[in-house]
């Protein structure tokens, strides 16, 4: 038997502005790393959650399509003075 490593961190997709990482969802680990972080697997490519990628992903389950796609770059947060990343997830239901 062969065993094969999974790193996370090296290996991650970066996401471009107003490009979709759309197919299956495979995989979804929660608490990863220092941060405890959630990490997504969709059509092969492994990316760390955001916030607004965490909330859109609630109510999807693994085995279902999405879309993901990173809408602006800096996105002024409702109520704070944070700006950050906001993407768009869609499911084909």
């Amino acid at each position: 038997m062969v065993y094969q490593e999974q790193k996370f961190g090296g290996d991650m997709h970066e996401f471009k502005l107003n490009e979709a990482v759309e197919g299956v969802l495979e995989e979804v680990r929660e608490d990863v790393g220092k941060n405890k972080s959630n990490v997504y697997k969709v059509g092969g490519k492994s990316f760390w959650g955001t916030t607004s990628i965490d909330q859109g992903m609630a109510n999807i389950k693994v085995g279902e399509k999405v879309r993901i796609t990173l809408v602006d770059e800096n996105f002024k947060f409702p109520g704070s003075n944070r700006t950050g990343r906001l993407f768009k997830v869609e499911v084909d239901r």
